[in-house]
């Protein structure tokens, strides 16, 4: 995955993310567990300082490693926020910017409509995004959830962005939420309906227009 990642045609991700192919975690008491192949990534803030790193430890064939969290965040410092950053996986474009919790769905926004989408890592990171100067327009790629957490992050969102004179469209999957999972993010439609799955271009980009022509908030799925 991590290859495959810092390889998206289209994305400069080399300020953003890094390989790493040996990376030691350990348990929650410190005991080294062994050393993993990892994904680092930055998670920066309104400014695009940087705030701490996000790491994903994988196998070698580049899925989750099988430890019990293979998702950490490095500490924050005492003097710095992490709510309102974002792993940034490209440039804001034209004013507009989208925003996704986890990177996969980030990246898979991105291979399905071009564009740029960051990672908030969490949905309690993501309602207190805070976009960089000059944003005018957010899409919000919400995961679609039983706890309906992701749909409660984004009113939190619109209403702060709102009052900043931003747009915010948020985008839930259309499909049902399977029997068995929590929730469904826009990863699995990518890959249980490929680019079908997602809004067309054109349609996409209307919306854009007219909430940034307006400064509106709007759910859409």
């Amino acid at each position: 995955m991590a290859h495959r990642n810092l390889r998206i045609r289209g994305l400069n991700l080399s300020d953003h993310l890094r390989f790493e192919p040996k990376l030691q975690y350990r348990d929650e008491d410190g005991n080294l567990v062994g050393t993993f192949p990892a994904l680092l990534a930055a998670i920066r803030d309104q400014n695009g300082e940087l705030i701490t790193l996000h790491r994903t430890y994988l196998t070698k064939n580049g899925k989750k490693a099988r430890v019990p969290s293979p998702k950490k965040m490095m500490p924050v410092p005492d003097d710095l926020e992490v709510v309102g950053g974002a792993i940034r996986l490209g440039e804001v474009q034209d004013g507009v910017v989208g925003v996704a919790e986890g990177m996969e769905t980030a990246l898979s926004v991105f291979r399905a409509t071009g564009l740029s989408t960051w990672s908030c890592v969490s949905s309690s990171i993501l309602q207190g995004f805070k976009p960089p100067k000059g944003t005018k327009v957010v899409v919000n790629w919400a995961d679609k959830d039983r706890s309906a957490a992701g749909e409660k992050a984004a009113a939190v969102l619109a209403e702060r962005l709102e009052s900043q004179g931003i747009a915010l469209i948020t985008l839930l999957p259309k499909v049902p939420i399977p029997r068995s999972a929590k929730g469904i993010d826009w990863n699995d439609v990518l890959i249980h309906q490929g680019l079908f799955g997602f809004p067309r271009r054109d349609f996409l980009m209307s919306m854009i227009r007219t909430a940034g022509n307006g400064g509106e908030c709007r759910v859409v799925g």
